[in-house]
């Protein structure tokens, strides 16, 4: 049995079938009788069966053409159906996976409201959710292993659409008592301990390029890869955590960690969201991408 099927051997197949010979077929079809002859010699041979047989000047089907050509008639109504019935302009007829690249700080924040818009809108569409890391994020795009993905900025190619929707300040976590609490000076953070979060095997961040643009170097004592055991560790222990405010809105609603404004002065962190230019005009995609965007830009809708 092959393992690829050309379609165009099939629409053939019920043209033979509904005409009764391969003259009349080609005809029908607009094709030169030799292509429609070779055609169902593909299919004679894909098939293992000569799917018709001449009686007289009559193209009389097999039992296994017979077999078949109900579900193949199906599917090729099937298929007219779809492609010339114009869309509705609704979401509630699709039916499929969107495919998100998110750190888990997004999923938080993101996937509560997806879930509820689709249930509204498209209820027969569902969400995967997983972290691609940054540095094969574009290729996860290109094909097609996800459809959108929300991250700091990267590098990206021409065939990746990117879009700005949000900046993200930073803010300080610690523990509700911790001693430096009633006095975090430039000084005092740059010489204390900190737990960073990161995924990625190079530990360059955005809040470290920022310091070291200043002339200055922190301690980092501890990297975890998930928000939730650094702030776990950071509330019981001394070690400071800096994170965008996002993800200290959702930090903070799981462990009770003190915030407190920077002491130093480190830009916002500008979060992008991407996809492949392939799916710029999904009616389906970009619903979602408005939503994530909304979401993201009015934490509280």
């Amino acid at each position: 049995m092959h393992s690829k099927f050309d379609l165009n051997l099939f629409v053939v197949l019920a043209a033979i079938y509904r005409e009764g010979s391969i003259t009349a077929a080609a005809q029908d079809l607009n094709l030169t009788q030799p292509a429609v002859s070779h055609a169902l010699s593909r299919l004679r041979d894909m098939l293992d069966d000569p799917l018709f047989e001449r009686h007289g000047r009559r193209m009389v089907p097999t039992g296994r053409c017979q077999q078949i050509i109900p579900d193949v008639q199906q599917s090729l109504d099937a298929l007219h159906l779809s492609i010339t019935t114009p869309w509705s302009g609704t979401l509630s007829s699709f039916s499929r996976t969107v495919k998100l690249g998110l750190r888990d700080v997004f999923e938080l924040s993101l996937l509560k409201t997806l879930k509820r818009k689709l249930d509204e809108n498209a209820p027969r569409v569902s969400i995967q959710s997983m972290h691609i890391p940054l540095e094969e994020m574009t290729e996860s795009l290109s094909r097609g292993e996800i459809d959108i993905a929300i991250d700091a900025m990267v590098p990206a190619r021409a065939d990746i659409q990117q879009r700005g929707i949000c900046t993200e300040p930073f803010v300080l976590l610690c523990r509700p008592d911790h001693p430096l609490g009633k006095r975090l000076t430039k000084t005092a953070y740059v010489t204390a301990q900190h737990v960073l979060i990161s995924a990625r095997r190079s530990l360059v961040n955005h809040v470290d390029m920022a310091l070291a643009a200043s002339g200055h170097h922190r301690h980092i004592a501890m990297i975890c890869e998930h928000y939730i055991a650094a702030a776990d560790v950071a509330m019981h222990s001394d070690l400071l955590l800096t994170v965008p405010d996002n993800y200290a809105r959702q930090i903070c609603r799981e462990i009770p960690l003190a915030q407190h404004p920077m002491p130093v002065d480190i830009p916002a962190l500008p979060i992008h969201m991407y996809w492949h230019n392939s799916t710029d005009n999904d009616p389906l995609l970009k619903t979602v991408r408005k939503w994530m965007e909304e979401t993201l830009q009015h934490p509280a809708l």
